[in-house]
């Protein structure tokens, strides 16, 4: 096992089976989502273990930007993000009292559909200014 240090965003991500990134994207912008998203498709790595707040309600399911560093619920099956509902495999992690929340196992391929989904779910001249 061995670790490194980088930012998910912009650096080279060394070849992998499986990147996991659990409760990180829950403090990441649009923007540095979609970076982060980019640039895993463009890795060699097979696999995303990313974490996802459950929707308890209707009124859950209500995705909204921050500034990176700040805190939110994210909801990948739902717009702007929309990740397939399907993942490969699914991880409650939480506990009480925080908001339910789970680990999902995707494809490269999901994570592609879902970049893709992502893209056209944005705003053309908001993903211009960070492309």
């Amino acid at each position: 096992v061995s670790f490194i240090h980088i930012d998910i965003t912009k650096d080279f991500l060394p070849n992998a089976d499986l990147m996991i990134v659990r409760d990180c994207l829950i403090h990441f912008s649009y923007k540095d989502i979609y970076r982060f998203m980019k640039n895993f498709c463009g890795s060699d790595i097979r696999y995303l273990l990313t974490t996802t707040h459950i929707a308890q309600s209707i009124q859950d399911v209500k995705n909204r930007d921050i500034k990176t560093g700040d805190f939110r619920n994210i909801y990948l099956f739902e717009p702007p993000f929309s990740f397939p509902k399907n993942p490969l495999l699914r991880i409650e992690d939480w506990r009480f009292p925080d908001h339910p929340r789970e680990v999902c196992l995707f494809s490269k391929q999901q994570v592609i559909d879902s970049l893709e989904a992502l893209n056209r779910n944005l705003s053309y001249i908001e993903l211009q200014n960070f492309r």
